[in-house]
């Protein structure tokens, strides 16, 4: 057989669509490679969901030089859209793929560059040969690198024949390349059986989701587990929805007067009618407010997947586990001493307390903004908070804009979905996140400014505050903007949050007590 240099090549190595000729002794084939996506809006709303744009942007974060080979295809299969496949395709027969949007996609193509890679050996050719025919035995190929798509297929693959590992559960195959050979691994996690595909799968990874499954967050965080090489239980451990009722939104928590009522996140965005869940906690809106006793903080204490009533009662720290049921139980006191730590806007504060999950083991640990220093005391388990440690020092000024001499204040939520508490700063106009670096947090970025205005309604010009918690389910933590009577959502999109919209209104006398007219505050947790 000969091939020629001048177009033929590619019909020699299928794949490989390109050469570049030189006078050395080696040719590179080059590969035509999909272009990488950057961090963006959607790019095919109309055919792809935001969840699943947002996992094609995870594949590529982590591994970077990965590239996007595609969603959305129209063609027969996952890459399809159901209202776009004959009644009878596989992809639209099962019942996990009867449910979910009908002109949304449901596969993602992630691409390895290294394993495309090829050359071509020419040595011992002349010039002039380059011109015209040349036998195909001249020609070697360059083994392609595998091993970075293996290192994935391998996890992919090992989770699929784990009966334990119902993480892939919303999956229903994958391909790739999990070893060195010339064969593609795959697996059907629906079916339970290994299975194989064509040899585009050597170069990428193919995954198909469940039809149902292509709005969920939850569903893509779990495979991102497995890719990140994530053992069973430290994803159970990590997996904690800091919810009211146990799904992975936040719920908005209303304490009103002496009562504290739940309006649950709802998966077309928004939160229900809410329900009232315990009263008698008319004192309890912090003691800045006349005769105030202390006030309410919300998290998982004992990591059952509920937020729990957490109360500062004087010096003393107490939970009420959430029962599951829509109440709260009769409490127990967990740490005292903290009498001083109301707020440095309260008569001889010395600072405040913070409650969520800074180590990743599921249960809320108490963060300790002391002066300057910021400290943890972990959760032990049992009941009870260890004697802590300080993990960063310099933020006296960050007690809150009401206090003289104030900059800004802190809030801790986990923006970027390892299960820490990250420490978010709000400084002045500027929003920072400093990442959980597990004893410590990082330098810091900026991810959103022109909050100047939200330091709450006690402060100067105030116009509202900021919250941070989880709103749509993807353990992303989202920024919440109680402004005026609106409360808008904006949603993280990694490294900084989308332009917002509005989820509930009514909400104008919510900004606490201590503010003129003020009936109460509220929460998302």
């Amino acid at each position: 057989m000969y091939i020629s240099t001048r177009g033929r090549v590619s019909a020699w190595l299928g794949r490989l669509t390109a050469i570049a000729a030189s006078t050395t002794v080696l040719v590179g084939i080059a590969v035509t490679q999909p272009t990488a996506a950057a961090a963006a809006a959607n790019p095919n709303p109309s055919r792809q969901t935001e969840a699943s744009w947002w996992l094609m942007e995870q594949l590529l974060d982590l591994e970077p030089g990965t590239r996007n080979g595609g969603i959305y295809a129209n063609k027969p299969g996952y890459h399809n859209s159901r209202a776009g496949n004959d009644p009878g395709n596989y992809s639209v027969r099962d019942t996990e793929d009867k449910g979910g949007p009908s002109d949304k996609a449901a596969a993602y193509d992630w691409t390895f560059p290294d394993a495309q890679s090829a050359s071509v050996n020419i040595a011992g050719l002349a010039a002039s040969d380059y011109a015209g025919p040349v036998n195909a035995a001249d020609f070697q190929a360059a083994s392609a690198d595998y091993s970075t798509i293996a290192k994935y297929s391998k996890r992919l693959l090992a989770s699929g024949q784990d009966s334990a590992d119902d993480r892939l559960d919303g999956w229903k195959e994958f391909f790739g390349q999990a070893d060195n050979d010339n064969n593609v691994e795959g697996y059907d996690f629906r079916d339970d059986r290994t299975s194989t595909s064509d040899d585009s799968h050597l170069w990428h990874i193919h995954l198909s989701e469940d039809r149902n499954k292509v709005e969920s967050y939850e569903n893509k965080q779990a495979l991102l587990s497995v890719l990140r090489g994530e053992t069973l239980a430290q994803w159970r451990g990590r997996k904690t929805f800091d919810s009211f009722n146990g799904d992975a939104r936040a719920d908005m928590i209303v304490h009103a007067g002496t009562e504290v009522s739940v309006r649950k996140g709802a998966g077309g965005g928004g939160f229900d009618g809410g329900a009232v869940v315990t009263s008698g906690w008319g004192r309890y809106h912090g003691m800045q407010v006349t005769d105030g006793l202390g006030r309410l903080h919300f998290a998982d204490f004992n990591n059952d997947h509920y937020t729990d009533m957490i109360v500062h009662h004087g010096s003393d720290v107490s939970v009420r586990y959430n029962n599951g049921n829509g109440a709260f139980d009769g409490g127990r006191t967990v740490t005292s001493g903290w009498g001083r730590y109301h707020g440095l806007d309260v008569p001889n504060g010395l600072g405040r307390l913070y409650f969520t999950d800074f180590n990743a083991d599921g249960r809320a640990d108490m963060i300790v903004h002391h002066g300057s220093d910021v400290s943890v005391r972990y959760n032990n388990g049992d009941g009870a908070f260890d004697d802590g440690r300080t993990v960063t020092s310099g933020w006296g000024r960050y007690h809150g804009l009401q206090v003289p001499d104030g900059l800004g204040r802190l809030f801790f939520a986990d923006a970027d979905s390892d299960g820490r508490a990250d420490m978010i700063v709000h400084h002045g106009s500027d929003i920072s996140v400093r990442y959980n670096v597990g004893e410590g947090f990082d330098g810091g970025r900026t991810v959103t400014s022109g909050w100047g205005r939200y330091h709450g309604l006690d402060a100067p010009n105030g116009l509202g505050r900021l919250h941070f918690a989880d709103y749509d389910g993807d353990q992303l933590d989202d920024m919440i903007v109680h402004d005026g009577s609106a409360v808008s959502v904006r949603l993280n999109v990694g490294g900084g949050f989308d332009g917002g919209r509005t989820v509930t209104s009514g909400w104008g006398r919510f900004h606490g007590m201590q503010i003129a007219d003020g009936l109460g505050r509220l929460y998302f947790a």
